[in-house]
């Protein structure tokens, strides 16, 4: 579905992915997880070809749909033009975006407008815009981290319903080792510090779904991803 080989990406002098080789297979998700300033969200705006400044190779089979931080919808449009809009202006009215809407909670809402939307709701909004292409691949930019803790499982098992339903691959990026954990089939640890820029460790996660959020494994997992990231002290002189 996706195979990319970044060797190296900067901006100016500071190089920000080295030696970064990622597959995604079809129906798969994976997680892409490290600090802030990790390079996290340069990679999957490559990706995406939202930045070809690079030396490397891009192949993506199929199409693919984007979700950003923000749900960066448009005021001055309905919840169902701003779903449908991928497909062209003002296209609220194709069955696609009806369905879509029905899928993530939203079909009394297609007639509202962004300012009369919860943080939660808009977030779904952008989820339906993503699909709404019927892409192979959904890419996502750390897509929850604007709403409560509440709302963010809720909108992860909505993610996960919706990919599954649609046989959708996900790419997701995120700071959150939990998130990671409970979404992905596979996650891979972007390092930081002396590691920044490459990856530093690969997962790959048997656990059935539904995910038991405080299975034991998991968190044995997460504790490891925590001492990996974790910085070193400084060596004394």
């Amino acid at each position: 579905m996706l195979d990319l080989d970044i060797r190296s990406k900067s901006f100016g002098a500071r190089a920000v992915l080295r030696d970064v080789c990622l597959q995604v297979k079809p129906r798969e998700t994976v997680a892409i997880l490290g600090p802030s300033g990790c390079g996290k969200s340069t990679l999957l705006r490559i990706a995406a070809g939202l930045d070809r400044d690079y030396d490397g190779r891009v192949t993506l089979s199929g199409s693919a749909g984007v979700v950003f931080q923000e749900p960066r919808l448009m005021p001055w449009l309905t919840v169902a033009d701003n779903v449908g809009f991928p497909l062209g202006h003002k296209q609220g009215g194709d069955a696609r975006v009806a369905r879509l809407l029905g899928e993530v909670g939203l079909a009394d809402a297609a007639g509202k407008y962004p300012k009369e939307l919860s943080g939660g709701m808009a977030q779904r909004v952008a989820i339906a815009r993503g699909f709404v292409t019927e892409p192979q691949l959904i890419l996502l930019d750390e897509p929850f981290s604007a709403v409560d803790a509440f709302t963010r499982a809720r909108l992860q098992d909505l993610l996960l319903a919706v990919a599954k339903k649609h046989g959708t691959a996900v790419l997701l990026v995120t700071h959150d080792i939990d998130e990671a954990l409970y979404l992905a089939d596979r996650v891979l640890v972007l390092g930081g510090y002396e590691n920044a820029g490459r990856i530093a460790a690969e997962y790959t996660l048997a656990a059935p779904r539904p995910r038991d959020r405080g299975d034991v494994n998991l968190n044995q997992l997460k504790a490891r991803i925590l001492d990996l990231l974790a910085p070193k002290p400084a060596r004394a002189a």
